[in-house]
């Protein structure tokens, strides 16, 4: 059986409803890596950890305000 690497994903729109569950179940699975999140530019998510975002531990991933970044 083949082991592969996750699936890198990045989700937009992620402080609405369905962003942070997305953000939450991707963070569960390990065939997912969550590399990045964005929002609108001035929703007051961005900068924030996707863990604290979802109510979790921190992750190192902070919510970005486009996708470019």
């Amino acid at each position: 059986m083949k082991s592969s690497s996750p699936t890198k994903i990045i989700i937009s729109g992620a402080s609405g409803k369905m962003g942070r569950t997305l953000i939450g179940l991707a963070l569960r699975d390990k065939k997912f890596n969550l590399v990045g999140a964005f929002e609108k530019e001035k929703n007051p998510a961005v900068g924030q950890d996707i863990g604290f975002l979802v109510g979790q531990e921190t992750r190192g991933v902070c919510v970005a305000n486009s996708l470019e970044s």
